[in-house]
């Protein structure tokens, strides 16, 4: 362990420093950046040429330590989080101040062309020149997280470039989901991968918070068609009620061909009303 003395020690006039270690070659080399310079990790510029050494960009939005760093922040700032939409199909994950998330399979994917290679997420298509025959093993059945070795592929790849310990995670999860599983999740997340903080919360608890404090509504009932199931979810003064849900209305089995209409044809209403008005004139006037 590295004892790092306080930099508020030799700058006592300015508090707000951080420490950066560089160990590549085992030794403790420290460099003392200003607070609010050090917080270029939470943009897409650097701001002082001096830390170039020490970051790079992640998926061409966020900069973050290089895997050799280490940061300790001897004054309070505020954390990183990392954020994943953790789903059947696909996970999108990103940095709290990113809007545009990154969107890659869930699943491992291998082809009959390289049966010794396994692609993850985006690199079947970055990576791999034939795409034909290629089959998938997905970590989700019937809605949950039943295996554990392909999730964990997947997560392995989006925290490989991400400082885990100076870094939250904040994660969606089944409706109801089963104990045995969030134990699962937490052990890897705070045991595995060590990150400094972790939430867990169904995707409609998201939607449900955004548009209350957005409208000041006391109700909501969230729509969340997900790639196993739709789930409608009722939610009184920020409180989901958990009689009210309802789930797999009008789902059949054509679950590829219902997934595809879904991401290629439907879209969220920002006026009700309106768009209902329009479907019923004829085709060549409603599109």
């Amino acid at each position: 362990m590295l004892i790092i003395p306080d930099p508020r020690e030799e700058y006592s006039t300015q508090p707000n420093y951080a420490v950066l270690l560089d160990t590549r070659d085992r030794k403790a080399h420290k460099t003392y950046i200003p607070q609010e310079e050090i917080q270029v990790v939470t943009s897409t510029k650097i701001v002082n040429a001096q830390l170039e050494d020490y970051f790079e960009l992640y998926d061409g939005a966020q900069y973050i330590m290089k895997p050799w760093m280490k940061e300790v922040i001897m004054s309070t700032t505020t954390k990183l989080t990392f954020v994943i939409d953790n789903g059947a199909y696909s996970a999108k994950s990103t940095f709290n101040n990113v809007d545009k998330p990154k969107i890659i399979p869930n699943c491992v994917m291998k082809s009959k062309f390289y049966p010794r290679r396994v692609f993850i997420g985006e690199q079947v298509i970055t990576e791999c020149p034939n795409k034909t025959s290629l089959y998938y093993q997905l970590p989700f059945q019937k809605g949950y997280l039943v295996d554990w070795n392909v999730q964990k592929s997947v997560w392995d790849h989006l925290f490989s470039k991400i400082p885990c310990k100076t870094t939250g995670l904040l994660i969606t999860e089944p409706y109801m989901n089963m104990n045995f599983i969030r134990e699962t999740m937490d052990q890897i997340f705070f045991e595995e991968y060590e990150f400094s903080s972790l939430a867990r919360y169904d995707p409609a608890s998201f939607s449900a918070y955004k548009y209350q404090n957005e409208t000041k509504s006391n109700y909501v009932l969230v729509v969340d068609s997900g790639y196993s199931f739709t789930h409608i979810v009722p939610f009184y003064r920020g409180k989901k009620i958990l009689e009210g849900i309802v789930r797999q209305l009008l789902v059949m089995n054509e679950t590829y061909i219902i997934n595809e209409l879904k991401e290629n044809v439907c879209f969220v209403s920002t006026d009700f009303n309106h768009d209902m008005k329009k479907a019923r004139l004829p085709l060549s006037q409603n599109t």
